[in-house]
């Protein structure tokens, strides 16, 4: 069992079948009420998985009802959204945005991605018939990308959905619409007993992809469907390479130093938080300590980022590669405003005096990030902190 996102006080968790490690189990689970909700559609989607198949982050909308977006490290289905009770949704084509993001938050209703190159990407999500989420296409909203769409290839120019100018409309206020005329040409996984709707194309797809991921599955439809168009996107995840894997946050440099990005909401403004941590002699450790921390504000104007100098407005941001968050200070005492704290390292940047502080000396918490991936470690946040 180990956690593979948090939101807030929600973590997600992985449980991984002690006698079969290829199979896999999902929960949502708040640590201040006590809940547990299972994720089935989760567990049927990619509940068995190569060894080599990681989920980097779990990230809730608002509650888990809500749509809820993963992050692998699988070059076919970088990006996976879902909603519980509904189905599942994966990319159907390779296109450089998704494949290219290292982190994504949520700026109110609407999701945006970076990418290594500091690109700024926004997802434009809808509903199908079932109330499944999917990403029709999105836009680059710093960088050179453009204009994209999962229904056609990539291309510079605006693409058209073969909507009407209303629903054009709609895209741009809300981000997520009723309206799903592109469904056909998603992969989406509908929930385990939701078949009644779907065309038997959509039903040929949806079992395709099960059968992926089930040891006692028939091969009725392989005749028919091996050489068709959409068998190209059902991925089998049992059988994956070093070669399929994406890269991760991290830009490794020389001179021990890494670089590490981080997406944030804050205040109504998205933020990103570029870090160069120093890396670990200790084979035992990840990371030693922050070395350098700059903050861009996202200026969607001007499709730039501008430096945040001086402070966060009376905020506080506690990062970890699960979850990011910003909290205003006025919140609690015992949060110190204008100040960035990393749970990996457990050193503070002070954003009035740019200085870092050292770790702290406790004896319990060095011992926790000696003995376990910082890669896993995330904050919570109890009701009152959560906005």
């Amino acid at each position: 069992m180990r956690c593979i996102g948090s939101t807030d006080g929600w973590i997600a968790v992985d449980c991984q079948d002690v006698k079969n490690k290829h199979k896999h189990t999902y929960l949502l689970h708040n640590e201040f009420s006590g809940t547990t909700l299972s994720l089935p559609e989760l567990d049927a989607a990619i509940g068995h998985v190569s060894e080599l198949f990681e989920i980097r982050k779990v990230l809730l909308r608002s509650t888990p009802d809500d749509i809820i977006a993963l992050m692998t490290n699988h070059y076919s289905c970088h990006i996976i959204l879902t909603r519980r009770g509904k189905g599942v949704w994966f990319p159907k084509q390779h296109v450089d945005p998704l494949i290219d993001i290292i982190g994504v938050a949520y700026l109110g209703d609407r999701l945006y991605g970076i990418t290594i190159d500091e690109d700024l990407v926004y997802l434009d999500i809808a509903s199908d018939d079932n109330d499944v989420p999917i990403v029709t296409g999105g836009k680059c909203v710093i960088g050179d990308f453009g204009v994209w769409s999962d229904e056609e290839d990539y291309d510079d120019d605006i693409v058209d959905d073969d909507d009407d100018d209303d629903d054009d409309d709609d895209d741009d206020d809300g981000g997520e619409e009723d309206d799903a005329s592109n469904d056909d040409d998603d992969d989406v996984l509908a929930a385990p007993n939701d078949d009644n709707d779907h065309d038997e194309d959509d039903t040929s797809d949806c079992e395709g992809e099960y059968k992926n991921h089930d040891d006692d599955d028939d091969d009725d439809d392989d005749d028919d469907d091996s050489e068709s168009e959409d068998d190209q996107y059902i991925y089998d995840l049992t059988k994956m390479t070093k070669d399929d894997s994406t890269h991760g946050a991290v830009k490794y440099m020389d001179d021990d130093i890494n670089i590490m990005w981080y997406l944030i909401e804050s205040r109504g403004k998205l933020l990103m938080v570029r870090r160069q941590v120093i890396e670990s002699a200790d084979p035992d450790k990840d990371l030693e300590f922050t070395h350098k921390v700059e903050i861009f504000e996202a200026d969607m104007s001007s499709a730039k980022w501008e430096p945040v100098k001086g402070g966060l407005g009376g905020q506080a941001l506690f990062i970890s590669r699960p979850f990011c968050k910003s909290v205003s200070a006025a919140c609690s005492k015992e949060i110190q405003e204008d100040v960035v704290n990393f749970i990996d390292t457990d050193d503070v940047f002070d954003m009035r005096s740019n200085t870092i502080s050292a770790p702290r000396e406790i004896q319990d918490y060095w011992w926790t990030l000696r003995n376990c991936s910082t890669r896993e470690l995330t904050w919570v946040f109890p009701p009152e902190l959560v906005a």
